[in-house]
């Protein structure tokens, strides 16, 4: 391996998951000193992202009494449960959001943390400057997570009612410090209750998904710039009022909406077609349940989704479901039936930053 050029080396490094990556950092010092430096890192994340390599599909159950993380290979369908090098404090890490390998999580009421599922490195976020409701009391309304190239920082978005205010607050995980900015602008789509999955970061943008206050059927899709810090209303492939949405990542880059409406399940996926963003229609199935997108396979052949805690595997060329069936998942008790058990994330060596 010594006399490998230096450039073949590190053309090998970054094609490697990062369990070997990290024994290899133990290795000599010019390896660590390659898997740790941030180009490496950064190049690392490009390449899984751009080959579709190392696609983790993580969940979390309660399996002997204990509350674990498992990891799903999106490409060859097999499970590996993920140890963590520390025993989680919470009874229920509830998945929030993911952004290149991290994951947000929202554990305990009004409590938020960041992990990194492939490094096992775990923070817990500091509380917000202000006093408000537990969130069974309509305290924490709505987060979401995202990166901003600009700063080249990770930001947390936090939204919170107090008195009828529905504050906005962001966190940057190199500062580590809270700051409020614009109130949320559109108080009359604050029923974030009924989009229990209602956000993603795609492209620079986090997508709420906002239900109008007192309609059950009246929505809107919110996207928060990142960079400006600033809301608007994104484009929705129907009317507002044609059905009960989900939104989600479709693993490509993509925002992906799901429709029930009218018996139907409709799936569609907003795609940058070069000069404007275009919805496209992926596949149509009658209401035997409504699935959530959760990605696509290496080959782009397959979509997974998921529905009430199962697991399926949608082929796009045949146009059939099949259930994924594991020993490990059937081993393991779904803590929450609702999708947000499940969430894609990328194997990366990303930084979860100082507590």
């Amino acid at each position: 391996m010594t006399n490998l050029p230096p450039d073949l080396i590190n053309e090998i490094l970054l094609l490697l998951p990062v369990k070997s990556l990290l024994r290899f950092r133990c290795i000599c010092k010019s390896f660590y000193s390659i898997i740790d430096s941030p180009d490496f890192i950064y190049s690392h994340l490009r390449t899984s992202s751009a080959k579709r390599l190392h696609q983790k599909l993580i969940c979390h159950g309660n399996y002997n009494n204990r509350t674990d993380i498992h990891a799903l290979d999106t490409n060859s369908g097999s499970v590996e449960e993920i140890p963590l090098d520390f025993e989680f404090p919470y009874i229920r890490p509830l998945f929030v959001a993911s952004c290149n390998g991290l994951l947000l999580l929202n554990p305990s009421d009004n409590v938020l943390s960041i992990l990194n599922p492939s490094t096992r490195n775990y923070r817990e976020l500091p509380a917000l400057p202000v006093n408000f409701p537990l969130i069974s009391y309509f305290g924490i309304c709505r987060s979401g997570f995202g990166y901003d190239s600009t700063i080249d920082d990770y930001k947390v978005l936090q939204i919170i009612c107090i008195k009828s205010c529905y504050q906005v607050w962001i966190f940057e995980l190199r500062s580590s410090c809270w700051r409020r900015i614009q109130d949320f602008p559109y108080i009359n789509y604050t029923d974030f209750r009924r989009a229990k999955v209602g956000n993603c970061f795609v492209d620079g943008y986090v997508y709420i998904l906002c239900y109008e206050n007192g309609n059950n059927e009246s929505h809107i899709i919110v996207a928060f710039d990142l960079v400006k810090e600033t809301f608007s209303i994104a484009s929705d492939p129907i009317s507002q009022n044609e059905g009960k949405h989900t939104i989600s990542e479709a693993c490509r880059g993509c925002l992906s909406i799901t429709v029930e409406a009218m018996n139907v399940v409709d799936l569609y996926v907003q795609k940058n077609e070069g000069v404007e963003y275009r919805w496209t229609k992926l596949f149509s199935i009658l209401e035997q349940f409504c699935p959530r997108t959760l990605g696509y396979s290496k080959q782009g052949e397959n979509v997974l989704v998921s529905c009430f805690g199962n697991l399926y595997s949608y082929d796009l060329i045949e146009r059939s479901f099949e259930r994924i069936q594991t020993s490990l998942l059937k081993k393991i008790c779904v803590m929450d039936l609702f999708d947000y058990s499940y969430i894609l994330c990328v194997e990366s060596l990303v930084s979860v930053g100082s507590s």
